[in-house]
């Protein structure tokens, strides 16, 4: 191993155990759970934990690749990696939050749907509200398992 790609190897990761570090000493203050907590601050730490692993690796192996460069290059190169880092962890945040409000709109209009149509059977018939009653245990039995 040449020892200037060592060296810098070392730094990339030393910068990326620290922002691990810093992590888990935040998130130990203020949710009182290092990798567990909120589902939302759960999410967000793993984007975050794997795009650090992926900014270590692609910048040691961009500096591996290209050989000899100036301390200035590689400094610009940490930098790029990190504002990169951002920008991916904001866009991937956004989709995965996305995706959770869908699903939780899809939920909330099904059970919309149940409620409406258990109340049109109340007003209007006796023996349909006989039987929405016995069924609708059923019915929101099922809708707890949507839940999970």
């Amino acid at each position: 191993v040449i020892a200037g790609d060592l060296a810098f190897s070392v730094t990339v990761f030393s910068i990326c155990a620290l922002a691990c570090l810093g992590t888990i000493l935040y998130r130990r203050n203020s949710f009182g759970a290092e990798l567990g907590g909120p589902r939302g601050v759960k999410v967000n730490t793993t984007i975050f934990f794997v795009l650090l692993w992926i900014l270590y690796v692609s910048v040691a192996s961009w500096k591996v690749l290209a050989g000899d460069k100036s301390v200035a290059e590689m400094a610009i190169a940490i930098t790029g990696g990190v504002c990169a880092l951002g920008v991916c962890m904001g866009i991937i945040t956004g989709v995965v939050h996305y995706i959770n409000w869908r699903h939780t709109a899809e939920q909330q209009a099904q059970k919309d749907i149940i409620h409406e149509a258990f109340e049109h059977l109340h007003k209007h018939d006796s023996q349909a509200k006989m039987l929405a009653v016995l069924s609708s245990r059923d019915v929101w039995q099922a809708m707890g398992e949507l839940k999970t």
